[in-house]
Protein backbone atom coordinates (compact mmCIF):
# COMPACT_ATOMS: atom_id res chain seq x y z
CA UNK A 1 0.00 0.00 0.00
CA UNK A 2 1.75 2.90 -1.30
CA UNK A 3 -0.07 6.75 -0.60
CA UNK A 4 1.62 9.98 -1.92
CA UNK A 5 0.38 13.53 -0.58
CA UNK A 6 -0.32 16.39 -2.44
CA UNK A 7 -0.41 20.03 -0.75
CA UNK A 8 -3.51 22.59 -0.51
CA UNK A 9 -0.44 24.72 -2.22
CA UNK A 10 2.99 25.22 -2.16
CA UNK A 11 4.01 26.11 1.54
CA UNK A 12 6.34 28.62 0.16
CA UNK A 13 3.30 30.84 -0.50
CA UNK A 14 1.38 29.97 2.62
CA UNK A 15 1.86 27.80 5.68
CA UNK A 16 -0.87 27.48 8.27
CA UNK A 17 -2.24 24.88 10.57
CA UNK A 18 -3.97 22.85 7.74
CA UNK A 19 -0.47 22.24 6.77
CA UNK A 20 0.88 21.54 9.70
CA UNK A 21 -1.79 18.37 9.84
CA UNK A 22 -0.72 17.02 6.65
CA UNK A 23 2.77 16.56 7.41
CA UNK A 24 2.03 15.57 11.00
CA UNK A 25 -0.10 12.55 9.07
CA UNK A 26 2.06 11.54 7.20
CA UNK A 27 4.43 10.81 10.27
CA UNK A 28 1.71 9.88 12.29
CA UNK A 29 0.82 7.16 8.78
CA UNK A 30 4.58 6.45 8.49
CA UNK A 31 4.56 5.12 11.80
CA UNK A 32 1.84 2.83 11.44
CA UNK A 33 3.68 1.25 8.85
CA UNK A 34 1.96 3.12 5.96
CA UNK A 35 4.24 3.68 2.50
CA UNK A 36 3.73 7.40 2.66
CA UNK A 37 5.27 10.64 0.90
CA UNK A 38 4.77 13.34 -0.85
CA UNK A 39 3.83 12.96 -4.48
CA UNK A 40 6.66 14.15 -7.24
CA UNK A 41 5.31 16.18 -10.27
CA UNK A 42 8.43 15.51 -12.06
CA UNK A 43 8.26 11.20 -11.90
CA UNK A 44 6.73 10.05 -15.07
CA UNK A 45 6.39 6.16 -13.19
CA UNK A 46 3.22 6.18 -10.80
CA UNK A 47 3.83 3.00 -8.99
CA UNK A 48 2.22 4.30 -6.00
CA UNK A 49 -2.16 3.18 -5.25
CA UNK A 50 -3.62 6.18 -3.56
CA UNK A 51 -3.39 9.54 -3.93
CA UNK A 52 -4.25 12.12 -1.04
CA UNK A 53 -4.51 15.34 -1.71
CA UNK A 54 -4.90 18.58 0.65
CA UNK A 55 -8.25 20.73 -0.12
CA UNK A 56 -10.72 20.23 -3.16
CA UNK A 57 -8.42 22.04 -5.22
CA UNK A 58 -5.70 20.20 -7.54
CA UNK A 59 -8.78 18.93 -9.78
CA UNK A 60 -6.69 17.85 -13.12
CA UNK A 61 -4.07 16.18 -11.20
CA UNK A 62 -6.86 13.93 -9.67
CA UNK A 63 -8.65 13.68 -12.78
CA UNK A 64 -5.95 11.71 -14.32
CA UNK A 65 -4.96 9.91 -11.41
CA UNK A 66 -8.28 8.32 -11.42
CA UNK A 67 -8.21 7.99 -15.02
CA UNK A 68 -4.95 6.02 -14.26
CA UNK A 69 -6.56 3.76 -12.02
CA UNK A 70 -5.57 5.23 -8.42
CA UNK A 71 -7.70 5.97 -5.50
CA UNK A 72 -8.25 9.34 -4.36
CA UNK A 73 -8.39 10.39 -0.88
CA UNK A 74 -9.04 14.38 -0.19
CA UNK A 75 -8.59 15.80 3.32
CA UNK A 76 -10.95 18.74 3.70
CA UNK A 77 -12.14 21.75 5.49
CA UNK A 78 -15.48 22.49 4.41
CA UNK A 79 -17.13 25.88 4.19
CA UNK A 80 -19.84 25.92 7.08
CA UNK A 81 -22.78 28.55 5.70
CA UNK A 82 -25.22 30.08 8.60
CA UNK A 83 -26.53 32.87 7.86
CA UNK A 84 -29.00 33.68 5.05
CA UNK A 85 -26.24 35.86 3.40
CA UNK A 86 -23.61 33.54 3.54
CA UNK A 87 -25.85 30.66 2.30
CA UNK A 88 -27.24 32.67 -0.60
CA UNK A 89 -23.05 33.34 -1.61
CA UNK A 90 -22.54 30.00 -1.09
CA UNK A 91 -25.18 28.55 -3.99
CA UNK A 92 -24.13 31.58 -6.08
CA UNK A 93 -20.39 30.17 -5.96
CA UNK A 94 -21.91 27.16 -6.97
CA UNK A 95 -22.64 28.37 -9.92
CA UNK A 96 -20.21 30.98 -10.65
CA UNK A 97 -17.39 30.72 -8.03
CA UNK A 98 -14.42 28.35 -6.07
CA UNK A 99 -17.16 26.33 -4.81
CA UNK A 100 -18.06 24.88 -8.23
CA UNK A 101 -14.15 23.91 -8.93
CA UNK A 102 -15.09 22.20 -5.61
CA UNK A 103 -17.79 20.09 -6.46
CA UNK A 104 -15.66 18.96 -9.45
CA UNK A 105 -13.24 17.58 -7.07
CA UNK A 106 -15.65 16.57 -5.18
CA UNK A 107 -17.28 14.21 -7.67
CA UNK A 108 -13.84 12.36 -7.90
CA UNK A 109 -12.97 11.02 -4.05
CA UNK A 110 -13.13 7.92 -3.09
CA UNK A 111 -13.00 8.72 0.35
CA UNK A 112 -12.77 12.15 1.90
CA UNK A 113 -11.69 12.78 5.59
CA UNK A 114 -13.16 16.15 8.00
CA UNK A 115 -12.70 16.78 10.68
CA UNK A 116 -15.88 17.34 12.80
CA UNK A 117 -19.28 16.53 12.60
CA UNK A 118 -20.54 19.47 10.77
CA UNK A 119 -18.10 18.83 8.04
CA UNK A 120 -19.58 15.49 7.59
CA UNK A 121 -23.10 16.67 7.46
CA UNK A 122 -22.03 19.53 4.75
CA UNK A 123 -19.72 17.27 2.81
CA UNK A 124 -23.04 14.89 2.25
CA UNK A 125 -25.47 18.47 1.74
CA UNK A 126 -23.49 20.86 0.08
CA UNK A 127 -21.27 18.61 -2.12
CA UNK A 128 -23.14 15.49 -2.87
CA UNK A 129 -20.38 13.60 -1.31
CA UNK A 130 -22.47 9.83 -0.42
CA UNK A 131 -21.99 9.61 3.29
CA UNK A 132 -20.04 6.25 2.59
CA UNK A 133 -17.21 7.99 1.71
CA UNK A 134 -17.14 10.70 4.71
CA UNK A 135 -14.71 10.07 7.75
CA UNK A 136 -14.20 12.70 10.49
CA UNK A 137 -10.67 12.28 11.64
CA UNK A 138 -9.53 14.93 13.89
CA UNK A 139 -6.33 17.28 14.02
CA UNK A 140 -3.24 15.56 15.91
CA UNK A 141 -2.49 17.22 19.32
CA UNK A 142 1.14 16.85 20.18
CA UNK A 143 2.22 14.20 22.34
CA UNK A 144 3.50 16.71 24.93
CA UNK A 145 0.21 18.30 25.37
CA UNK A 146 -1.37 15.00 26.09
CA UNK A 147 1.11 14.42 28.90
CA UNK A 148 0.26 14.70 32.59
CA UNK A 149 3.63 16.53 33.50
CA UNK A 150 3.33 18.60 30.75
CA UNK A 151 -0.34 20.23 32.07
CA UNK A 152 1.03 20.88 35.67
CA UNK A 153 2.17 24.66 35.24
CA UNK A 154 2.28 27.93 37.40
CA UNK A 155 -0.25 30.30 35.74
CA UNK A 156 0.12 33.97 34.79
CA UNK A 157 -2.73 36.38 34.29
CA UNK A 158 -2.15 36.85 30.84
CA UNK A 159 -4.47 36.22 28.22
CA UNK A 160 -2.86 34.12 25.22
CA UNK A 161 -4.20 33.96 21.50
CA UNK A 162 -2.47 32.01 18.55
CA UNK A 163 -2.61 31.85 15.45
CA UNK A 164 -1.44 33.79 12.10
CA UNK A 165 -2.14 37.29 12.09
CA UNK A 166 -5.36 38.05 9.77
CA UNK A 167 -9.07 39.59 9.83
CA UNK A 168 -10.56 35.56 9.98
CA UNK A 169 -8.85 35.36 13.11
CA UNK A 170 -10.14 38.50 14.56
CA UNK A 171 -6.94 39.37 16.84
CA UNK A 172 -7.60 43.07 16.37
CA UNK A 173 -10.80 43.00 17.98
CA UNK A 174 -9.70 40.75 20.77
CA UNK A 175 -6.69 43.04 21.62
CA UNK A 176 -9.12 46.25 21.68
CA UNK A 177 -11.09 43.99 24.63
CA UNK A 178 -8.36 43.52 26.30
CA UNK A 179 -7.21 47.14 26.22
CA UNK A 180 -10.13 48.11 27.20
CA UNK A 181 -10.54 45.96 30.09
CA UNK A 182 -6.62 46.51 31.23
CA UNK A 183 -6.22 42.66 30.49
CA UNK A 184 -2.45 41.87 29.84
CA UNK A 185 -2.85 39.71 26.60
CA UNK A 186 0.13 37.77 24.06
CA UNK A 187 -0.41 36.80 20.71
CA UNK A 188 1.80 34.69 19.24
CA UNK A 189 1.93 34.09 15.21
CA UNK A 190 3.04 35.07 11.75
CA UNK A 191 1.54 37.84 9.67
CA UNK A 192 -0.66 35.77 6.91
CA UNK A 193 0.27 37.34 3.27
CA UNK A 194 -1.72 40.05 2.32
CA UNK A 195 -2.81 40.89 5.80
CA UNK A 196 -0.10 43.51 6.13
CA UNK A 197 -2.44 45.92 6.41
CA UNK A 198 -4.24 44.12 8.84
CA UNK A 199 -1.04 43.70 11.24
CA UNK A 200 -0.48 47.26 11.26
CA UNK A 201 -3.44 48.40 12.54
CA UNK A 202 -2.77 45.26 15.57
CA UNK A 203 0.58 46.62 16.11
CA UNK A 204 -1.01 50.74 16.58
CA UNK A 205 -3.21 49.09 19.56
CA UNK A 206 -0.09 47.08 20.96
CA UNK A 207 2.29 50.10 20.45
CA UNK A 208 -0.41 51.76 22.94
CA UNK A 209 -0.99 49.16 25.53
CA UNK A 210 1.99 47.85 27.09
CA UNK A 211 0.17 44.88 28.65
CA UNK A 212 -0.34 43.53 24.92
CA UNK A 213 2.55 41.56 23.68
CA UNK A 214 2.75 40.31 19.96
CA UNK A 215 5.70 37.46 19.08
CA UNK A 216 6.08 36.14 15.49
CA UNK A 217 8.07 33.35 14.42
CA UNK A 218 8.13 31.32 17.19
CA UNK A 219 8.39 27.42 15.36
CA UNK A 220 5.15 24.77 16.59
CA UNK A 221 5.71 23.61 19.86
CA UNK A 222 9.45 25.81 20.43
CA UNK A 223 9.94 26.33 24.06
CA UNK A 224 9.31 29.80 24.12
CA UNK A 225 5.83 29.16 22.26
CA UNK A 226 5.08 26.05 24.76
CA UNK A 227 6.21 28.35 28.30
CA UNK A 228 3.27 30.86 26.84
CA UNK A 229 1.18 28.30 26.08
CA UNK A 230 1.46 26.45 29.57
CA UNK A 231 1.97 29.78 31.76
CA UNK A 232 -1.46 31.79 29.93
CA UNK A 233 -4.78 32.17 32.36
CA UNK A 234 -7.29 31.72 29.74
CA UNK A 235 -7.02 30.84 25.81
CA UNK A 236 -8.89 33.23 23.09
CA UNK A 237 -9.79 33.16 19.67
CA UNK A 238 -12.99 35.36 19.22
CA UNK A 239 -12.18 34.28 15.54
CA UNK A 240 -14.99 34.44 12.40
CA UNK A 241 -14.19 31.11 10.75
CA UNK A 242 -12.29 27.97 11.99
CA UNK A 243 -12.15 24.24 11.56
CA UNK A 244 -10.84 22.60 14.53
CA UNK A 245 -7.55 25.33 15.62
CA UNK A 246 -5.40 22.97 16.89
CA UNK A 247 -4.02 26.10 19.57
CA UNK A 248 -7.85 25.36 21.39
CA UNK A 249 -7.03 21.71 21.32
CA UNK A 250 -3.81 22.59 23.10
CA UNK A 251 -5.50 24.65 25.53
CA UNK A 252 -8.54 21.85 26.33
CA UNK A 253 -5.67 19.62 27.15
CA UNK A 254 -3.85 22.47 29.56
CA UNK A 255 -6.84 22.58 30.97
CA UNK A 256 -7.32 26.34 30.70
CA UNK A 257 -11.11 28.45 30.31
CA UNK A 258 -11.66 29.26 26.63
CA UNK A 259 -13.10 32.16 24.66
CA UNK A 260 -13.77 31.29 20.75
CA UNK A 261 -16.43 32.81 17.85
CA UNK A 262 -19.89 31.84 18.23
CA UNK A 263 -19.93 30.16 15.05
CA UNK A 264 -20.07 26.73 13.88
CA UNK A 265 -16.73 25.92 14.63
CA UNK A 266 -17.23 26.56 18.35
CA UNK A 267 -19.76 24.09 18.32
CA UNK A 268 -18.05 20.61 18.28
CA UNK A 269 -17.84 18.23 20.75
CA UNK A 270 -14.51 19.06 21.87
CA UNK A 271 -14.98 22.65 22.44
CA UNK A 272 -18.17 22.09 24.20
CA UNK A 273 -18.22 24.56 27.56
CA UNK A 274 -16.20 27.20 25.74
CA UNK A 275 -17.11 30.70 26.31
CA UNK A 276 -18.91 32.00 23.11
CA UNK A 277 -19.15 35.39 22.09
CA UNK A 278 -19.80 37.75 19.13
CA UNK A 279 -16.52 38.11 16.63
CA UNK A 280 -17.77 40.78 15.20
CA UNK A 281 -18.82 42.55 18.72
CA UNK A 282 -16.10 43.89 20.63
CA UNK A 283 -18.41 44.62 23.45
CA UNK A 284 -19.49 41.06 23.37
CA UNK A 285 -15.63 39.70 23.46
CA UNK A 286 -15.54 42.19 26.71
CA UNK A 287 -18.19 40.45 28.47
CA UNK A 288 -17.11 36.74 27.82
CA UNK A 289 -13.32 38.07 28.73
CA UNK A 290 -15.22 39.28 32.40
CA UNK A 291 -17.28 36.35 32.94
CA UNK A 292 -14.19 34.12 32.50
CA UNK A 293 -12.56 36.24 34.69
CA UNK A 294 -15.45 35.65 37.33
CA UNK A 295 -15.71 31.91 37.53
CA UNK A 296 -12.79 30.65 35.07
CA UNK A 297 -13.52 26.70 35.82
CA UNK A 298 -17.16 26.96 34.02
CA UNK A 299 -15.51 27.65 30.93
CA UNK A 300 -12.79 24.94 31.03
CA UNK A 301 -13.76 22.21 28.69
CA UNK A 302 -13.58 18.23 29.67
CA UNK A 303 -10.57 16.23 28.18
CA UNK A 304 -12.54 13.44 27.40
CA UNK A 305 -12.22 13.97 23.33
CA UNK A 306 -8.61 14.96 22.95
CA UNK A 307 -7.65 11.23 23.49
CA UNK A 308 -9.20 10.83 19.94
CA UNK A 309 -6.34 13.54 18.51
CA UNK A 310 -3.33 11.22 19.42
CA UNK A 311 -0.87 10.92 17.20
CA UNK A 312 -1.45 7.33 17.20
CA UNK A 313 -5.34 6.88 16.95
CA UNK A 314 -4.93 9.35 13.87
CA UNK A 315 -2.41 7.69 12.27
CA UNK A 316 -4.38 4.64 12.46
CA UNK A 317 -8.02 5.97 11.64
CA UNK A 318 -6.11 7.29 8.25
CA UNK A 319 -5.10 3.99 7.80
CA UNK A 320 -7.86 2.00 8.10
CA UNK A 321 -9.24 4.60 5.38
CA UNK A 322 -6.77 3.44 2.82
CA UNK A 323 -7.33 0.12 3.65
CA UNK A 324 -10.89 0.07 2.90
CA UNK A 325 -10.05 1.27 -0.66
CA UNK A 326 -8.22 -1.38 -1.37
CA UNK A 327 -9.82 -4.27 0.22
Amino acid sequence: MKIRHIPCQPHCFAFGGFELQMLATIEATRKCGVDVAPLDFWEREADFDIIHAWGLINYYALYWAKKGGKRIVVTALLSNPESISEKARFYLSRVFGTIRSRLRVASLVDAIVVVNEQDALDANRYYGISKGKIHVIPHILDNVFLSDAFSEQNMSSYIHCSGNICQRKNQLNLAIACARLGEKAVFTGNVLPGEDRYADELKNVIKNNPGIVWHGGFSENSPELLKICRESSIYALPSFNEKQPISALEAVALGKPILLGDRAYARQKCYKGARLVNPASISSIEDGLKDIRKNSSIYCVPKKYISACSEENVGKAYRAVYESLLT
